[in-house]
């Protein structure tokens, strides 16, 4: 089983979520749709390119984060 923490992928802000999967691909989708949900909030006023870029840093610092147990 792999997961990732959402406090390794945004360092402080204190969230306790693991996303867990049995591909590196299920933990970056779980983890995606957390923060869509649960973290919304830290794309407001971010123009459509700002939050592609986003997006794009934040899959590869995950695939990067993912670990297994």
């Amino acid at each position: 089983m792999m997961k990732l923490k959402c406090d390794d992928v945004m360092p402080g802000l204190g969230c306790d979520f693991v996303a867990e999967g049995a591909t590196k691909e299920d933990v970056v989708q779980k983890m995606m749709e957390h923060g869509d949900s649960m973290h919304a909030d830290l794309m407001q006023g971010k123009s459509e390119e700002e939050k592609q870029q986003a997006t794009v840093a934040m899959k590869e610092t995950m695939m990067s984060k993912i670990f297994e147990e």
